[in-house]
């Protein structure tokens, strides 16, 4: 916890413009990320938690209208009373890397050039790359509005570098430009593999519709058990109706209650956890922005596929370290929605033994 104020935090005047802020966030950010001060990361981790919780009150108009109504002298206990715990402050500094990402394309800034701009604020170098690639092909420069792809093989072995990478950063922009190439060639083969299979499974269909067709012999012998099945009901009608037992037999019969079928929680955005919640964000960022109600099907839809089997109370067992690292190894599975991602932290853990 710091004595001083929010502002000398992130080291900017209390008028400053958002823009000023964010800026300020990221430099400071930058500067004492953990990675980057392995000779003392106990100072860096309390700093980088302080400059996380200055931001997220500064960042949002309503609480940093409420600070600045505070006054200079509670503004400084108020920046001593409270702070973010590790998860948080690391999710927050990529969330602002993620819309510095979106907002770079759409601007007009290719992909390289975001990548160069998220490696220069700190970012890992493979979760650079990632959401490079992402905020280009979605971010209206050049792809926008295409669907969302399974990465390349080079995009996820990108993504699961180790954080230290802060300390050594490259251009790659051979690795970088070759992605779409590589992923035009999977897209051709993926679309000779869908033929082959429309093709193949009209031809089952033809075949076996050909087969099963009924033959005379058959025919005949249908119409025959239908005319005996009159018969039976035209000498039966006058039988006597049999009668229904009385209400206690009824109750005798049923049988003993057993086997109940456990209770399963019904899932809701309210119950998820905190990484799951991200994730339904991610997958449903397009939708996002295509209005309310596009994005409420799309959190529907993402809900139905959550499994409770799949869920990883496990998680909670992780250090900062583990937790950190599970993140970014499941940061593609994370962009396609809670389910995946479930499932990524599912093997992950098994690989650990939880």
């Amino acid at each position: 916890m710091s004595d001083k104020s929010f502002y000398e935090i992130l080291c900017v005047e209390p008028n400053a413009t958002m823009a000023e802020i964010r800026a300020a966030y990221l430099k400071q950010a930058k500067r004492w990320h953990p990675d980057r001060n392995a000779g003392n990361k106990e100072e860096a981790e309390r700093r980088f938690k302080d400059i996380a919780h200055a931001y997220e009150v500064l960042s949002n108009s309503e609480k940093r209208a409420a600070y600045d109504a505070a006054g200079a002298a509670n503004q400084k206990s108020a920046a001593s009373d409270g702070t973010m715990d590790d998860g948080d402050a690391f999710d927050l500094f990529i969330s602002v890397l993620l819309d510095l990402a979106f907002e770079l394309a759409e601007s007009g800034a290719d992909q390289i050039a975001i990548y160069q701009a998220l490696v220069d604020m700190g970012c890992p170098i493979g979760a650079a790359k990632t959401l490079a690639q992402r905020a280009y092909k979605h971010g209206g420069n050049g792809k926008a509005g295409a669907s969302r792809e399974e990465p390349s093989k080079k995009q996820k072995t990108a993504t699961q570098n180790s954080p230290n990478d802060l300390n050594n950063p490259s251009d790659n922009q051979e690795a970088i430009q070759s992605n779409d190439t590589e992923d035009h060639q999977w897209m051709k083969w993926i679309f000779a593999i869908i033929i082959f299979f429309a093709i193949f499974i009209i031809y089952t269909i033809s075949v076996a519709n050909y087969s099963h067709s009924p033959s005379i012999e058959a025919t005949e012998a249908a119409v025959e058990a239908t005319e005996l099945a009159v018969e039976v009901v035209e000498e039966r009608k006058n039988d006597p109706v049999p009668v229904e037992p009385i209400q206690s037999e009824v109750l005798n019969q049923n049988p003993p209650i057993g086997n109940l079928q456990p209770y399963v929680p019904q899932i809701t955005v309210q119950n998820l956890d905190r990484d799951e919640r991200l994730s339904l964000q991610l997958a449903c960022m397009d939708a996002q922005m295509q209005g309310p109600a596009a994005y409420n099907k799309c959190v529907e839809q993402q809900i139905k596929q959550i499994n409770p089997q799949n869920r990883n109370p496990e998680k909670a067992q992780l250090n900062r370290d583990q937790h950190l690292s599970l993140q970014l190894a499941c940061m593609n599975a994370q962009m396609q929605g809670p389910e995946a991602y479930n499932q990524c932290v599912d093997y992950q853990l098994s690989l650990i033994g939880l």
